[in-house]
């Protein structure tokens, strides 16, 4: 992918780009809640920054100046960044949800909420392998 191409992509939180004798930095700005997921962070490839605005962290993300390196680099935190959205998508959604129940509830007796089932129409049972939960802690700079 071009580099226009793989900027287009994250500008919404990119920062800035830098070169650093033979290294690239990209720098990029999360809000606070957005986790940092293994599977898109490598410890010695990533920095987490002075807070730069409320409610956001920075981190600048380092890679060797050749295709590969910032290939992969990009698609880490393209990667992150599809992560988090749906994350924040399916918190939406438990809400939006949440409520609907709320009002159920509030309409009919309990006698008939015992008899309540949910019915997915999608199988559950074969959830994705590589969805990965854990966070990956940095060390302030």
């Amino acid at each position: 992918m071009k580099l226009y191409e793989n900027l287009e992509q994250i500008l919404p939180y990119l920062i800035s780009i830098r070169k650093l004798d033979k290294f690239l930095s990209i720098d990029v700005s999360f809000p606070e809640k957005w986790k940092l997921i293994k599977k898109f962070v490598d410890k010695e490839t990533v920095a987490e920054q002075k807070q730069i605005s409320e409610g956001y962290r920075t981190f600048s993300f380092f890679c060797e100046l050749n295709d590969l390196s910032m290939e992969s680099q990009f698609d880490n935190i393209k990667g992150l960044i599809q992560y988090n959205k749906e994350n924040e998508a399916k918190e939406l959604l438990l809400v939006q949800k949440k409520n609907e129940l709320d009002t159920f509830f509030s309409k009919y007796p309990i006698s008939d909420l015992y008899n309540l089932t949910f019915d997915i129409k999608k199988d559950t049972t074969k959830i994705n392998n590589e969805q990965i939960t854990e966070t990956t802690e940095l060390a302030e700079q």
